[in-house]
């Protein structure tokens, strides 16, 4: 599997910036394509800090699937209304996450 050396380098960035950092990180400081590729281990960080949402990341996500899919064509039937739905749902339950 080839990665894009920009992804790679923006990922470490990322991991660099949230464990150094003291300061806040909000949804507002990361670009729809940031949230869109974010590993999962460090969304879950920012949820649990409330820093992100479920919602942040499926915005982005359509974002980016909007921008690729014409070329891409890789989704038979999308279901984003459906998955905001689940997401917000799952944003009411992040207080009770008990996440190690």
């Amino acid at each position: 599997m080839i990665i894009d050396k920009k992804y790679a380098f923006l990922t470490v960035f990322m991991v660099i910036l949230f464990v150094g950092s003291t300061a806040s990180l909000r949804a507002a400081e990361f670009t729809q394509k940031e949230l869109a590729y974010m590993p999962a281990t460090l969304q879950i960080e920012l949820f649990k800090r409330g820093d992100i949402t479920p919602m942040d990341v499926l915005k982005a996500q359509k974002a980016e699937y909007d921008r690729t899919e014409e070329k891409v064509n890789a989704v038979t039937i999308a279901y984003w209304d459906n998955a905001m739905k689940l997401s917000e749902e799952s944003a009411e339950r992040l207080p009770e996450w008990h996440l190690s």
